[in-house]
């Protein structure tokens, strides 16, 4: 008895081991981690996230999973995304905060080089092979992009000509929208997004250089004019750890980079339509102004700025120089 007792035990053993292994010999699922900086669920960006991961997912018949999180839901910061990227704490993101570690990107925030999401895309085509050998360097893989909306002249009172900013103290968030401000003879001011409220309540600055999807929609309240015309565009990268990356087959590559740049190109469009219906919405409800597209005061951006593009890309050197030049040819100034 107590030898059939022991092959029962056996073969119970057995059966229980077997029932862990998969029948179709498929490996078990692979998750990605997978993380931007915007906090919010609903997020065009966030979203984007997550149909990208989802259609790899189908693409790889499940052998890849994915799980996405939310800016701040780990202990990340936006501007650490990429090295986190490259150290294979997150597998893919997505993050506009890159120039700390890959400079020539910064590219496309250069004011007045860009006069419309169409020419951002042809910068960004021109820039592309050079940037991504960038990333390459940090063991990332760039995928693709996704544009946002311009970033343009938010005021309380009539800031309707670039020559209006003069004399006036201006919120700006980047080095480069500093330039800008400085080359009309206004005053720009570095505040945190927290304390923008407050400061233009107190009259610190009447003046601040956003877009109505983003602080638009924070200070719409504190604010009664937009000048479609603005310094720059801001673009996110979308990116994936080399590592993951490389492990793919060759055909999981091309998929993935085909569905980036798919999803990429419907994230633009999102932001774009949000931020178009934002303006509308604004106008109608908050008593908005709203100064269309001036095209002497887009000349006068472009002629203004253009010596700062020359003596950003020297301060980055030789590969700055040559992306600046690549980007200028292909769009014609």
């Amino acid at each position: 008895m107590l030898a059939t007792f022991g092959k029962n035990v056996r073969v119970t053993f057995a059966l229980a081991c077997l029932s862990l292994v998969p029948w179709s010999g498929t490996a078990l699922a692979e998750t990605w981690k997978c993380y931007t900086y915007h906090p919010s669920p609903a997020h065009a960006v966030f979203q984007g996230n997550v149909k990208i991961m989802e259609r790899l997912k189908e693409a790889t018949g499940g052998r890849i999973d994915y799980k996405c999180n939310v800016g701040g839901s780990l202990p990340i910061e936006a501007n650490s995304i990429v090295p986190a990227l490259g150290e294979g704490v997150i597998d893919f993101g997505t993050t506009g905060f890159v120039s700390g570690v890959v400079p020539v990107a910064g590219i496309v925030g250069l004011p007045g080089l860009f006069a419309s999401v169409e020419e951002v895309r042809q910068g960004i085509k021109a820039a592309y092979p050079s940037i991504a050998a960038e990333f390459e360097k940090v063991d990332v893989v760039l995928l693709s992009a996704y544009i946002y909306p311009r970033q343009v002249i938010w005021s309380k009172g009539n800031i309707a000509t670039l020559g209006d900013l003069s004399g006036q103290a201006v919120r700006v968030t980047t080095l480069e929208q500093a330039e800008f401000v400085k080359a009309f003879n206004g005053v720009p001011l570095t505040i945190g997004t927290s304390e923008v409220a407050t400061s233009l309540q107190r009259g610190v600055f009447s003046i601040v250089l956003t877009a109505a999807a983003g602080g638009g929609r924070l200070w719409i309240d504190l604010l009664d004019h937009t000048s479609n015309i603005g310094p720059s565009f801001s673009v996110g990268y979308i990116l994936a750890n080399k590592k993951k990356f490389d492990a793919l087959s060759h055909d999981e590559q091309e998929a993935l980079r085909k569905i980036a740049n798919e999803e990429g190109a419907e994230m633009t469009r999102i932001l774009q339509e949000e931020n178009s219906a934002l303006l509308e919405d604004f106008a109608a409800n908050k008593g908005l102004t709203i100064t269309p597209e001036n095209p002497e005061q887009e000349k006068l951006l472009t002629e203004t700025m253009a010596p700062y593009w020359d003596a950003w890309a020297r301060e980055r050197g030789d590969l700055a120089v040559r992306v600046l030049a690549d980007v200028r040819a292909a769009l014609g100034r």
